[in-house]
């Protein structure tokens, strides 16, 4: 159970519109995750991977420099596209780099929460504690 409650607590942590493939994609993760480990041991593993997997991506999303540099590097593009005269990429860029300041609001904060949870029912400790209750001959009876 403990990978299912990580899909779960995870669900809503990274900022995903309502109803979109990638919501529709949390959503199967909980059903796989469910059938996914036979074992507390396993489980336990699952859960840690995935708990790494999302302290990686939120390590360079959940930072405001890291999008400092994105900023950054979508101007470097438009001016690029716009010297080579393509005009069209140029727009496109410029059209993703107005959404930024949107998006990184989100996904900080969404990190934040997700640090929430890493402070919490996702702590290394926790994770450990609930594997030694599980795996404890107290838990088999």
């Amino acid at each position: 159970m403990l990978g299912v409650h990580l899909a779960v607590l995870g669900r809503g942590t990274v900022p995903v519109p309502d109803d979109t493939p990638l919501e529709r994609a949390g959503l199967g993760l909980c059903d796989r995750l469910r059938g996914a480990a036979d074992d507390a041991l396993s489980e336990a593993g699952l859960a840690v991977s995935l708990v790494a997997l999302t302290d990686f991506v939120f390590r360079r999303r959940g930072r405001r420099e890291s999008w400092d540099a994105e900023e950054r590097q979508h101007d470097r593009l438009i001016a690029r596209a716009a010297a080579a005269g393509n005009l069209e990429l140029a727009d496109r860029v410029r059209r993703s780099r107005e959404r930024l300041p949107f998006r990184s609001r989100q996904w900080i904060r969404a990190g934040e929460g997700w640090a929430l949870l890493r402070a919490s029912v996702l702590a290394e400790d926790t994770i450990e504690r609930w594997l030694g209750d599980a795996l404890s001959p107290v838990a088999a009876t």
